[in-house]
């Protein structure tokens, strides 16, 4: 674990997850595929890999499979249209692919506030490692019953 207090911190947290529950959902506005069968592509993936999977199967057509058998890297050795491409790597789907198949979880790096600050604070780097956390929220209430579980007070 890069940041060990998080660890902890998430083991203490994950106690207040309802067991075997998973709550999916979409941005509508990035995809193109329905939503209902998004989530439930991803509902199959996590009942296949669980969550925090590296090496996940993937389900096509209620069947699973390894992901080195449905895509590969290769290397571009003539791409005509953008030749800049050339000499450099990309990936195909060995099989036929569903639209809307999971072919993952992103769980990316995790970091507590005050790790950040110590490594990206008052750096451009700063704004870039912060596009992804537009959409997170926690909720009040549940920050109020950790607070309380763990002597932080009540939370504020």
């Amino acid at each position: 674990w890069r940041d060990e207090e998080l660890h902890q911190l998430r083991i203490q947290i994950q106690s207040f997850y309802p067991s075997g529950e998973w709550h999916i959902k979409t941005v509508s506005a990035m995809h193109k595929t329905n939503e209902e069968e998004l989530v439930r592509s991803v509902q199959n993936f996590m009942q296949i890999n669980g969550e925090y999977c590296v090496s996940p199967a993937l389900s096509i057509d209620g069947r699973a499979f390894a992901k080195h058998e449905v895509v590969e890297k290769f290397k571009i050795l003539e791409h005509d249209r953008i030749p800049a491409l050339n000499g450099q790597c990309g990936v195909r789907a060995k099989m036929t692919v569903p639209k809307g198949t999971c072919f993952g979880q992103y769980f990316g790096g995790e970091l507590l506030q005050s790790a950040f600050g110590l490594v990206f604070e008052e750096t451009a780097d700063e704004c870039i490692h912060n596009l992804y956390a537009f959409d997170q929220k926690i909720d009040p209430e549940e920050t109020k019953r950790a607070c309380l579980k763990f002597g932080g007070g009540g939370g504020g």
